[in-house]
């Protein structure tokens, strides 16, 4: 069960919290851009940058006395700012349907 397996690999789900933490920074530094191409592909942006940056993480700790490259923290990488884009989104649909839903009210007391 999911429970075990996080309690038992403890450093995964610290590198699914840490990346998510990152994909949702990324994602802001894209969507307050001033390149509009960067703002329309924050989600997709943010979720390439970050398995890159976690690609060359693995491959720095592959060179440091003590640490060990793991094909496996780089999927919790992956994962955790993937689930960030994908709670982002989701957050961002809600709000602009609520705003469209406001909108429609505002308009029908008009009438």
């Amino acid at each position: 069960d999911i429970l075990e397996y996080s309690y038992l690999h403890l450093d995964k789900v610290a590198h699914m919290f840490l990346y998510f933490g990152l994909g949702i920074f990324l994602h802001l530094t894209f969507r307050n851009s001033d390149n509009r191409i960067l703002q329309k592909y924050a989600a997709v942006l943010a979720i390439f940058i970050g398995i890159l940056y976690g690609i060359s993480d693995e491959i720095h700790q592959m060179y440091v006395p003590g640490r060990t490259s793991s094909i496996h923290d780089l999927y919790a990488d992956g994962i955790g700012v993937t689930i960030a884009q994908i709670v982002f989104v989701r957050l961002l649909l809600m709000a602009l349907q609520k705003r469209k839903k406001e909108k429609k009210e505002a308009n029908q007391d008009e009438i």
